[in-house]
C-alpha cells in the first residue's frame, strides 16, 4: 500500500527548503488523510467499479513521479507540484457525493461534482492558506479537465491560462495533462479484488466485469522516462474491445501531450501497446488503414471523401444498402432483367425495404437492409479500402451492375460521426453473420463471428456524437429520397420502443438493439399485432364519428329549416326530420357499442312543436353529440398506446399524378378563364384563345431515365403565342355620342409600331359591319397582357402603349422587366377568384397544384438534388419531375450532394441524357399541340431567360436551340 510519503513528486516537494515548498508539504498529509475517508463512500454508489480510492490518487502520482524525468520534476514550481497533488486527491471526490439521486448523472459529471467538493474543503479547511483565492481555480481547472473529451480540453479557455503565485510560475495546461495521463496509467491489478469479484460476481453487469478482471490480465508494464510496454491479455470481444479502447486513449493523450508540451521541455515515451487474444477465441482484428484501391485513385478519395452537410453520412449509408439490395437482385438470375435501370427490376416483388431507426435518447442511428451481405474475405476487401467498391464490376448479365456508391466512402462519414460502429453482416448461403465493432478513437476493427442462418443482409447501428431530434431526420429523408429503387422505412425507436415494451412477449428493448440484426423483422411483427390490436378501436372511432356527423347533420338541418316555408310545408319538413333520426337510431344499433340512450325517436317528436322547441331538440342533440365525443377521446387515447412514428417511401414511378393530357382553360374577350376542361381526348381549339397545359411522361429503361412533365402555353386562333394583349376599341357617333365598346385579343405585346393606326387598319371592317355610320374609331391607350416569365403566366393590368411604342423586338425582356414591376401570377389571380365560382371552383385543384408545387423535382438514383432545369425547354411554363439512374446518372461535385460544374461533365451529361429528355418532350408537346390543332414555332418562341445562370441550363439552352433547328429529331 502506497502513502503519500512514498511519492516521488510529495518527495520532491518536501526535500525543497523554500517557505512554499515546507508550508505545501505540510499541509498535504492532514489533507490526504481527509480524502482518504471521503473517497471511501465511492464504493456506496458504485460498488461495482474498480478503484478510486486514495490509492489510486497515489497511485496516479506514482506514474508520474516514474515517467518524468528528474530534471523534469525540478523545473515544476512548488505551487505546480501542490496543485498536482491536490488535483490527484481531489479528482474523483465528485463520485462520493452519494445523497445525489442520479447516479448516472453523477457519473458523467463527477468532474464538475469534484470542484464543488473542493470549493467546500477551501472554504472550511484552508481558510488560512495564503492566496486561496487563486490556487483554488488552478485545483478546480485540472479536476475539471481530467472529465473532458480531448478537443474540449484544448478549446477550453483555461487550457492556455498561466499565473505566477507567490513567485511560482503556474501552467494550467501542463498540469491537467499531467493528471489526465497519470489516470489513464492506472491499469494495474490491485484496482480489484478476486475475492470481492467471486462474492458479489451476481451483481457485476457483464461491461463492469471485464473492467474489473482486465486489470488482472496485464502480461507486461515497463515505464520510466524513456520507454513505455504495455502488453495485455484479451480473453473474449468483449475485453478486447475494453483494452484497445483505454489504450488508444492514453496513445492519443500522449501524441497530443507531447506536440504541446514540447514548449516545456516535457516528452514522454511514444507508447508500445500491444493487446494479445487469447487461444481458442472466436474473432480477429482488422487495422484500419484505408488504403487506396488497386488503381490508386487518389482524386477521386480526396473529392469524395468530403462532406459539408450534417446528414451526408446518412444518405451514403442508405445509398449503400440500396446497392446492397440491388446487387443481390443483380446476382439472382432467377430474377429476368432486360434493362440496365433498377427500377425495371420488379422490386416490389423481390426486396425488403431498407429500415432506419433512430433513438434521440440514446443518440443511435441503425440502419438494416436485406442485401448481398459481406463475408470475411468482403469485409477485408472491400470494407477497410477507400474507392474500393463491393458493388461494381460485376457482369452476371448483359449489362454491369450500376452501382450507386462506395462503401468506403460511407464508411468514412460513420467514423466522421460516430463514437461506435457495430456492423452485422452476413451474405445468404453463409453459416455466421460477421459482427465489425469500431470505436471512432481507434484505428482497430475488431471481427466475429454469429451462428445465426435467419438473417441475411447487412445492419449497422451508430453511436453518435452530436445530438439530433427524429423529427429533423424525418424531414431531410422525406425531401430528399423522393424515387429510390428500393423502398425506405424510417422509424422513431423512442416511440416504437413503448409500443413494443407493451406488446412483446419478451419486452428486451436494450436487448433487441444489441443484436440490431432482429430489429427490422421484429418491427414487422410488432407492427402486426399492433394493426390487430388497433383495428377494433379504429372501428369504435369510426363508429361514432358516423354518429357525431350525422348529429352534426341534424343540429345544421333543424337551424337551416326553423323558418317557415310556403313552398315546403311543416309536414314535409317533419317527414325529413323523421328520417335523419331514424338514421341516426340505425347507426347507433350497428356500432355494437353500449352507447347511452338516444332520448329522440319518433314517438316523443311532434310535428306541431318541430320548430317551438327547437332548442330542446337541439340541446338534446348537443348532449349526446357531446357525450360521444368524450368517447371517442377516450378510444383515441387507447389508440396511442399503440402508435409510433414511422414512414415509408414507396418504390414509386415518377409521375404528378395526373390522369389527363390536356387541361384546357378559355379565355374570353377580357382575358378572363370561362372555362376548364381537362382530357385525353382532343380537341379542335383552331378558333379558341387560351390556355393550355400538356401532361406527359417518359421512361428508358435502357438509359436508366424517366420524367413527368407539364408544359403550358398561351394559344389564339390556332396558334401558340408568348403572350396576349386584350385592347379594347370603340366608335362613336358625332351626332349622338353614342358609343359603341369592344374588347380584341391580339397576339402579342406591342412595341415596335405605332399600335393605333395598325389596330384602325386590321379591325376597321368590324366597325364598318356595325350600324354604326360615319363614326371615328378609337383605341384605349392604356391595355392588358398576359404573358411568360420566370417560367410563369404572368397577368398585367393597364399597360401604357406608349411606354411600348419604338422598342426593339431584340429588348423584350428588358422591356418586360421594366414596365411589368407590377405584374402577379396569373394562376394566383384564377385560384383566388375562381374558387368562389361554383362552375369552375371543383375545377381549379390541379392548376393551382401544378403553379404552386415545385417547378423542378430532379433525383438521381432517387435522391433529390437543388438544380434548375429550365434550359431543358426553356418556353412555356414547363414543370418536371425526373429521375435518372444507370447511364443517366450526372457526375456530382466535391460535396457528393451537388452536380459537378466542369464543363466536360456538363457536355457529357447535357449531350447524352439531356438531348434525350430535350427531344422527347419536344416530341411529345408538338404532337399533343398538333393533336388539338394548334401550331408551334419553337425557335421563335425560345426566351433567354435573365435569371437564369447556372452552367447546366445554359449548355441545355444551347444545344436546344441546336435541336430546334434539325428536322430528323422525332
Amino acid at each position: 500500500m502506497l502513502s503519500l510519503l512514498d511519492i516521488g513528486l510529495y518527495q520532491q516537494l518536501s526535500k525543497r527548503t523554500t517557505q512554499n515548498a515546507i508550508k505545501y508539504s505540510g499541509i498535504l498529509i492532514p489533507i490526504a488523510s481527509d480524502m482518504d475517508f471521503l473517497l471511501q463512500f465511492i464504493k456506496k454508489e458504485f460498488s461495482t467499479y474498480p478503484d478510486h480510492g486514495i490509492q489510486h490518487s497515489f497511485r496516479i502520482l506514482n506514474y508520474l513521479s516514474v515517467l518524468l524525468s528528474d530534471s523534469i520534476q525540478k523545473n515544476l514550481s512548488d505551487t505546480e507540484l501542490f496543485c498536482l497533488i491536490m488535483a490527484a486527491l481531489f479528482h474523483d471526490t465528485g463520485m462520493a457525493l452519494y445523497d445525489q439521486t442520479d447516479q448516472i448523472q453523477l457519473r458523467d459529471k463527477h468532474n464538475e461534482f469534484s470542484t464543488k467538493v473542493l470549493d467546500k474543503y477551501f472554504d472550511e479547511h484552508l481558510k488560512l492558506i495564503n492566496h486561496r483565492d487563486r490556487l483554488k481555480p488552478v485545483i478546480s481547472f485540472v479536476c475539471y479537465a481530467h472529465g473532458l473529451n480531448i478537443q474540449e480540453l484544448y478549446k477550453d479557455d483555461c487550457f492556455n491560462k498561466k499565473d505566477r503565485i507567490e513567485f511560482d510560475e503556474v501552467k494550467y495546461s501542463l498540469l491537467s495533462i499531467l493528471l489526465r495521463i497519470g489516470d489513464l496509467m492506472d491499469i494495474e491489478e490491485c484496482r480489484t479484488n478476486d475475492f470481492v469479484l467471486s462474492c458479489f460476481s451476481s451483481n457485476y453487469s457483464v461491461e463492469a466485469f471485464n473492467h474489473n478482471i482486465r486489470n488482472k490480465k496485464v502480461q507486461t508494464y515497463n515505464y520510466s522516462p524513456n520507454e513505455l510496454v504495455i502488453e495485455v491479455l484479451a480473453e473474449d470481444v468483449d475485453q478486447y474491445k475494453i483494452w484497445s479502447t483505454w489504450l488508444s486513449y492514453l496513445n492519443n493523450e500522449i501524441l497530443h501531450a507531447n506536440t504541446y508540451l514540447q514548449k516545456y521541455a516535457v516528452i514522454f515515451p511514444a507508447p508500445n501497446t500491444k493487446v494479445n487474444k487469447a487461444s481458442g477465441t472466436n474473432f480477429d482484428v482488422e487495422e484500419l488503414r484505408f488504403e487506396i484501391d488497386d488503381n490508386g485513385k487518389i482524386w477521386q478519395l480526396l473529392s469524395q471523401s468530403i462532406y459539408t452537410d450534417e446528414f451526408d453520412f446518412i444518405r451514403e449509408l442508405i445509398q449503400n444498402s440500396i446497392d446492397a439490395s440491388l446487387l443481390r437482385l443483380y446476382l439472382d438470375l432467377s430474377i429476368p432483367m432486360d434493362s440496365i435501370s433498377p427500377r425495371s427490376w420488379n422490386i416490389n416483388d423481390n426486396c425488403d425495404n431498407v429500415f432506419i431507426g433512430f433513438s434521440e435518447k440514446r443518440k443511435e442511428l441503425i440502419i438494416i437492409d436485406s442485401g448481398i451481405g459481406m463475408n470475411n474475405l468482403d469485409l477485408k476487401k472491400f470494407l477497410f479500402k477507400v474507392t474500393g467498391s463491393g458493388y461494381s464490376g460485376f457482369d452476371k448479365r448483359k449489362f454491369e451492375f450500376p452501382s450507386i456508391a462506395k462503401f468506403g466512402i460511407g464508411f468514412v462519414s460513420c467514423l466522421i460521426n460516430a463514437n461506435n460502429i457495430e456492423i452485422f453482416t452476413k451474405k445468404q448461403e453463409d453459416d455466421f453473420i460477421h459482427q465489425v465493432s469500431l470505436a471512432a478513437n481507434s484505428n482497430l476493427a475488431v471481427i466475429q463471428n454469429l451462428t445465426i442462418s435467419s438473417f441475411h443482409g447487412t445492419a449497422i447501428r451508430l453511436k453518435l456524437k452530436d445530438d439530433f431530434v427524429y423529427s429533423k431526420i424525418k424531414t431531410y429523408l422525406r425531401n430528399t429520397f423522393i424515387y429510390p429503387s428500393i423502398g425506405i422505412i424510417y422509424v422513431d425507436l423512442d416511440s416504437f420502443e413503448n409500443v413494443y415494451n407493451t406488446i412483446a412477449t419478451n419486452p428486451e428493448f436494450n436487448s433487441l438493439l444489441n443484436e440490431t440484426y432482429l430489429l427490422k423483422d421484429q418491427f414487422y411483427s410488432i407492427d402486426i399485432k399492433r394493426k390487430k390490436l388497433i383495428s377494433p378501436i379504429t372501428a369504435k372511432i369510426n363508429a361514432l364519428t358516423n354518429i357525431t356527423d350525422e348529429l352534426s347533420n341534424l343540429e345544421y338541418w333543424i337551424k337551416d329549416n326553423m323558418e317557415s316555408d310556403e313552398k315546403y310545408s311543416d309536414v314535409k319538413k317533419f317527414d325529413q326530420f323523421k328520417k335523419l333520426i331514424r338514421n341516426i337510431i340505425v347507426l347507433i344499433k350497428d356500432s355494437g357499442l353500449e352507447l347511452p340512450f338516444f332520448a329522440l325517436n319518433e314517438k316523443n317528436i311532434s310535428e306541431r312543436n318541430l320548430f317551438t322547441s327547437t332548442e330542446t331538440y337541439i340541446n338534446i342533440i348537443m348532449q349526446y353529440f357531446n357525450n360521444l365525443e368524450n368517447l371517442i377521446v377516450q378510444y383515441r387515447k387507447q389508440q396511442s398506446f399503440y402508435n409510433y412514428s414511422y414512414e415509408e417511401i414507396k418504390n414509386s414511378k415518377v409521375t404528378m399524378g395526373f390522369e389527363w393530357k390536356y387541361c384546357i382553360m378559355l379565355l374570353n374577350n377580357d382575358l378572363e378563364i370561362w372555362d376548364i376542361a381537362y382530357t385525353n381526348n382532343p380537341i379542335n381549339l383552331s378558333s379558341e384563345t387560351g390556355i393550355i397545359l400538356l401532361n406527359h411522361e417518359y421512361c428508358n429503361s435502357d438509359e436508366g431515365c424517366e420524367y413527368s412533365a407539364i408544359n403550358g402555353f398561351l394559344f389564339s386562333k390556332g396558334e401558340i403565342c408568348s403572350s396576349l394583349s386584350k385592347i379594347s376599341g370603340y366608335s362613336e357617333i358625332p351626332i349622338s355620342r353614342e358609343k359603341h365598346k369592344r374588347n380584341y385579343i391580339i397576339r402579342g405585346v406591342y412595341d415596335d409600331f405605332d399600335i393605333e393606326d395598325e389596330l384602325q387598319s386590321t379591325y376597321w371592317d368590324e366597325y364598318e359591319e356595325s350600324d354604326v355610320e360615319f363614326g371615328t374609331v378609337r383605341f384605349d391607350t392604356r391595355y392588358y397582357a398576359i404573358f411568360c416569365r420566370n417560367n410563369k403566366f404572368l397577368f398585367s393590368n393597364e399597360l401604357d402603349y406608349s411606354e411600348t411604342r419604338n422598342m426593339d423586338y431584340s429588348n423584350r425582356d428588358r422591356l418586360i422587366e421594366s414596365i411589368y414591376d407590377d405584374s402577379y401570377d396569373l394562376f394566383d389571380r384564377i385560384t383566388k377568384i375562381l374558387y368562389n365560382q361554383s362552375h369552375l371552383a371543383e375545377k381549379v385543384s390541379d392548376i393551382d397544384i401544378i403553379m404552386h408545387n415545385d417547378a423542378f423535382v430532379f433525383c438521381q438514383d432517387g435522391i433529390k438534388f437543388n438544380t434548375n432545369l429550365w434550359g431543358l425547354f426553356p418556353l412555356g411554363v414547363f414543370k418536371l419531375y425526373c429521375n435518372c439512374t444507370a447511364n443517366s446518372r450526372m457526375n456530382l461535385n466535391v460535396t457528393r450532394h451537388k452536380f459537378s460544374e466542369i464543363r466536360s461533365d456538363i457536355d457529357a451529361w447535357t449531350k447524352k441524357t439531356g438531348l434525350l429528355i430535350q427531344k422527347s418532350i419536344i416530341n411529345n408537346v408538338v404532337n399533343l399541340l398538333s393533336d388539338v390543332s394548334l401550331n408551334i414555332d419553337i425557335e421563335k418562341l425560345i426566351c433567354e431567360e435573365k435569371l437564369m445562370d447556372d452552367a447546366i441550363s445554359k449548355a441545355c439552352i444551347d444545344q436546344f436551340r441546336m435541336v430546334c433547328k434539325e428536322k430528323s429529331f422525332k
